[in-house]
C-alpha cells in the first residue's frame, strides 16, 4: 500500500461539531440560508447546485461576513473542479483582506491551485504564510485535506514534499506515521470500540508524543470516554491536561467548552463544586482567549451567561455575557437562545422596558425561529401590563 493511501485522515468529530454549529449559524439571513444549502451539495459533490447557490448568496449578501463566506465556497467549489481560474480572484480577495476570517482557508485553496499549476514557488509562499498565521494543528488539518486531495498523483505528491525539505523528523513529514493512526481512532470511535480507540490512543502517545496534533489526539480520547465509557472523570482528566499542556493551541477554546459540557453531564458530581468547575475554566477561555477565532468561542459566552442565569439566577450578571454574545456573533448557533434569554433576564429583574426591547429584536431578528409566538406572548403581556 502507498504512503498517500495510508494518509486517508481527518479529525471527524470536530468536522462533524463544527458542520452541525454552522447549520445554525447561518439560517438567521438569505444569504445564510443559501450559503448552508450550497455546503450540503458540496458535500454531496454536486458542484453545479453548490455554485449557482454559492452564487446567490453572494447576490443577497448585505455583510461583509456575508460576502467572504460566499466567495470562500464559490472558491473551494471552483478549486475542486479544477477551475483554477475562476476560484482565484476570490481566494485573492480573501488573502488580501485578513480581517475576513478566512485567512487560512484561502492560503490552504491557494496551495493546492498551486498543486494544480505546478507552481512551486506559489506553493511555497502560500505554506510559509499559512504557518506564520496559524498554529501547528491548523496547519496540519490543512496538509491532511491536501494530501487527502491528492490521491494517487506521484507528481503532485512529491512537489508537496519539497515543502518539507529540511523538517527535523518530528515535522510534518511524520504525519505519514501518526495520522493514519488517529484516523483509525477516530473510526474506532464512531464504532464504539472503546477497546481499539484505548490501544491506538497508547501508541499514539507512546510514539509521537511531541506531534502537533496530539491538542486533537487528547480531545478525541476525551470525547470517546464520555460517549462511550460514560467515564465523566476520565474525559474530564484529558481535557484538563489540553488545556494546561498545550495552553496556546488552537483547540483549547473547544477543550474548554468540552470540559464545561462534560461537568454538565456529570450528574454524579456535587452539583457546587461542579458549577465552580465550570465557571472557572469559562473565565479562563473567556479572558486568555478572548482574541480567539475559534468558532466555539460564542458557545463560551452562552454558556457562562447560561449559568448565570439558571444556576445562580444571576440575571444582571447573565445579561453581561448574552449581551457580548449577541455583539460579537450576532449570526451565531445560540444567538436567538441568547437573545431569548436576554429578554428573560430583563423580564425577570422587572426591567420591562429592556425586556420589551430585547423581545422585539427577537422577532426582527430572527423571524422564523420557533419561540416567536412565545416572544409575542411576552411582548403583549408587557404591552398591557397584563399579569406581569
Amino acid at each position: 500500500m502507498s504512503t498517500i493511501q495510508f494518509i486517508k485522515f481527518r479529525s471527524t468529530l470536530l468536522s462533524v461539531f463544527f458542520i452541525s454549529l454552522v447549520s445554525f449559524m447561518w439560517s438567521a439571513t438569505p444569504s445564510g440560508d443559501l450559503t448552508y444549502s450550497g455546503v450540503s451539495a458540496l458535500k454531496a459533490r454536486n458542484y453545479g447546485l453548490a455554485t449557482s447557490t454559492f452564487f446567490q448568496a453572494l447576490d443577497l449578501a448585505d455583510t461583509p461576513r456575508d460576502t467572504n463566506r460566499a466567495q470562500y465556497y464559490l472558491a473551494q467549489c471552483f478549486t475542486e473542479l479544477g477551475n483554477d481560474s475562476l476560484a482565484q480572484p476570490y481566494i485573492t480577495a480573501l488573502i488580501q483582506d485578513s480581517a475576513s476570517g478566512y485567512l487560512s482557508g484561502a492560503l490552504y485553496l491557494q496551495m493546492r491551485v498551486a498543486l494544480h499549476q505546478n507552481n512551486s514557488s506559489l506553493l511555497h509562499s502560500s505554506y510559509g504564510q499559512l504557518t506564520i498565521t496559524q498554529t501547528p494543528s491548523r496547519v496540519e488539518y490543512y496538509l491532511s485535506q491536501i494530501f487527502t486531495s491528492l490521491g494517487e498523483d506521484t507528481p503532485v505528491q512529491s512537489l508537496l514534499m519539497t515543502l518539507f525539505e529540511g523538517e527535523n523528523p518530528g515535522g510534518y513529514v511524520s504525519g505519514i506515521l501518526y495520522y493514519p493512526l488517529f484516523h483509525r481512532m477516530g473510526e474506532a470511535g464512531k464504532q464504539n470500540n472503546f477497546a481499539l480507540v484505548s490501544s491506538t490512543f497508547v501508541q499514539l502517545t507512546t510514539a509521537y508524543p511531541q506531534c502537533p496534533i496530539m491538542p486533537s489526539v487528547f480531545m478525541r480520547y476525551a470525547e470517546c470516554c464520555r460517549e462511550i465509557l460514560h467515564d465523566y472523570p476520565l474525559a474530564i482528566h484529558y481535557l484538563q491536561r489540553t488545556i494546561q499542556e498545550y495552553p496556546n493551541d488552537f483547540l483549547v477554546p473547544e477543550a474548554i467548552v468540552n470540559l464545561v459540557y462534560t461537568y454538565y453531564r456529570y450528574q454524579a458530581m456535587d452539583s457546587t463544586t461542579r458549577w465552580a468547575q465550570c465557571d472557572k475554566y469559562l473565565d479562563q477561555c473567556l479572558t486568555q482567549y478572548a482574541q480567539s477565532t475559534s468558532p466555539f468561542m460564542p458557545l463560551a459566552y452562552y454558556w457562562k451567561g447560561h449559568i448565570q442565569q439558571f444556576v445562580y439566577q444571576n440575571y444582571a450578571g447573565a445579561v453581561e455575557f448574552y449581551q457580548k454574545e449577541l455583539a460579537l456573533w450576532p449570526q451565531d448557533k445560540y444567538s436567538p437562545r441568547a437573545q431569548f434569554d436576554l429578554g428573560q433576564c430583563y423580564y425577570n429583574l422587572g426591567d420591562y422596558p429592556n425586556a420589551l426591547i430585547a423581545y422585539k429584536k427577537f422577532i426582527q431578528n430572527y423571524p422564523q425561529n420557533g419561540l416567536v409566538s412565545l416572544v409575542q406572548q411576552r411582548i403583549d403581556i408587557i404591552q398591557g401590563r397584563t399579569n406581569p
